[in-house]
């Protein structure tokens, strides 16, 4: 290409770089109003040029009026020589109605003798993709801000919440250490960090069902149970805490109810109940809490009320309560206390079982949440068979157990030390399998995470060649798939952490006598 064809002239010249760069151009007349316009600055605004006047009102009259004032104030600025160049970004209505956004950029080019303007040109630009965009990200940037805040909340709370329980558990085990030869002071602080302990595992297990249920994978399990057991079950834990409060704590359960065996998922039907009777007795600071459960309208249908006489909910709180890590109060007040989990994940589960929630408020006086459910009844036996242990029935037996954590060894030796059994101890997958082969035992034990190799590796291990005896799981991993995991992979039961000696002992003696799956989650 030779050089003579980049020669034009300057019209030529301006006319392909505002055509490069997609900019309108304006030549203005301050003095007469008088404007020039050409067609790609009528273009923008979707009109051709012999539709638009040439005069400033074709402009003014188009942009936005919460834009205009601006404009006028940045134009000023210019004119009276207080910026070097005039720039503005504002709105402007587009023929078929809409608004787009420009960029507007001048400068004064000619002057009066008494220095006032004569000629002021620019050009348009349309910036709209590049506006909404901004806002998009200034969108995102203040919803992650706003989430930021929500778990910055939700971080101290939990902090402030587990913190509560463990400082339960050691000061209760600084007590007994101390009073070991005072019977009444060790079962007492015993029981103290037992509670701690279910405080723990409780907010450990509401983040993490938070998590499931965010993730679509929480599956509900209905088994033979009776409801009135599971209402005394979350009565009695919270009776303690009503009694210190000063609180009267009543629950009922219609007789014919109480009688029925129902399909129920026991665990996250307790976790709903305790839930919402946690809360009646945390925020009622005098008078009482109640649940009451009856029959619905038809067989299948139960009915649980949940009421106190606390301080009540403002309306415009009601809805909010459901929306995790949201409070009535957000203060750090012991009254006002919590993860902000417990409504929601209750309100979650009760959906995930075809039931319903409603809440009905009234600020000083108390609340009530109704919770419906369809349990169905059946004639199918109860499964479970955990109970008092009595020593004097149980089966000798000979146990491997295979466990890297010391500490895990020490306990389950020491829940077990009264009972018949002779327990051996390796550290691995590996050295496990290598003992069970080489000796006799009634049943093995394997955790499932260890080092050199893990508790299903060992499994199949043991599998290969045939290995006649029971393998028992215990693991940390107590979710419902994981549980199912674990049984698909052929263990003969499993046994969840921390240890509870009656599961322990229900899994042995099911395990010895070769019986069936003894499910031990809680």
């Amino acid at each position: 290409m030779n050089s003579e064809d980049f020669t034009y002239d300057a019209a030529q010249r301006l006319a392909l770089v505002l055509k490069g760069t997609g900019l309108g151009l304006w030549d203005w007349n301050p003095q007469t109003g008088d404007v020039v316009f050409d067609e790609r600055w009528c273009q923008m605004l979707g009109y051709h040029l012999d539709e638009i006047e040439p005069n400033v009102e074709s402009w003014s009259s188009r942009v936005h009026p919460d834009d205009l004032d601006q404009c006028y104030a940045d134009i000023t600025a210019h004119i009276e020589g207080r910026t070097e160049f005039y720039t503005n970004t504002h709105r402007m209505r587009h023929k078929n109605g809409s608004w787009i956004y420009i960029l507007d950029r001048g400068q004064v080019m000619e002057r009066d003798s008494d220095g006032m303007p004569l000629r002021f040109t620019g050009s348009h630009e349309d910036v709209s993709l590049q506006v909404s965009s901004k806002k998009e990200l200034e969108a995102k940037t203040a919803e992650l801000e706003f989430a930021n805040l929500h778990k910055n909340h939700f971080l101290a709370n939990m902090t402030h919440e587990l913190r509560t329980p463990l400082n339960g558990v050691f000061g209760a085990l600084q007590v007994i250490r101390d009073n070991l030869e005072d019977q009444c002071t060790v079962a007492r602080y015993t029981n103290m960090a037992m509670q701690s302990y279910h405080s723990i595992i409780a907010i450990v297990n509401d983040v993490l069902d938070l998590s499931k249920l965010v993730e679509n994978k929480v599956e509900i399990y209905p088994e033979p149970s009776h409801l009135g057991e599971l209402v005394s079950l979350v009565a009695s834990e919270m009776s303690a805490i009503a009694l210190n409060k000063g609180i009267e704590l009543s629950t009922s359960c219609s007789p014919e109810l109480a009688i029925q065996t129902r399909l129920i998922d026991r665990t996250r039907l307790t976790q709903i109940l305790r839930n919402f009777l946690s809360n009646a007795v945390k925020f009622t600071t005098t008078g009482s809490a109640s649940l009451d459960a009856k029959l619905g309208n038809n067989p299948d249908e139960v009915v649980i009320a949940i009421t106190d006489t606390g301080a009540g909910i403002p309306e415009d709180k009601l809805t909010a309560i459901f929306e995790p890590f949201e409070q009535v109060d957000a203060s750090r007040s012991v009254e006002r206390s919590g993860t902000g989990l417990g409504l929601p994940i209750a309100k979650q589960l009760v959906e995930l079982m075809g039931g319903s929630i409603t809440c009905k408020s009234t600020e000083g006086v108390g609340t009530t949440f109704t919770v419906v459910l369809r349990l169905p009844q059946t004639s199918l036996a109860r499964t479970d068979n955990r109970g008092a242990i009595d020593i004097s029935q149980l089966q000798p037996a000979r146990i491997l157990l295979a466990e890297d954590v010391m500490t895990n060894r020490m306990i389950f030796n020491a829940l077990l030390k009264d009972c018949p059994y002779t327990i051996d101890e390796v550290e691995n997958g590996e050295l496990a399998v290598q003992r069970a082969l080489s000796q006799d035992y009634d049943l093995v034990f394997l955790d499932i995470q260890m080092p050199v190799m893990d508790g299903l590796s060992a499994l199949y291990a043991l599998k290969t060649v045939d290995y006649p005896k029971p393998v028992i799981a215990c693991t940390a991993n107590v979710m419902k798939e994981d549980v199912q995991q674990y049984m698909d992979a052929g263990f003969d039961c499993i046994v969840g952490k921390p240890y509870l000696k009656e599961d322990l002992v229900a899994c042995i003696q099911t395990a010895v006598t070769r019986g069936r799956f003894v499910s031990t989650d809680r």
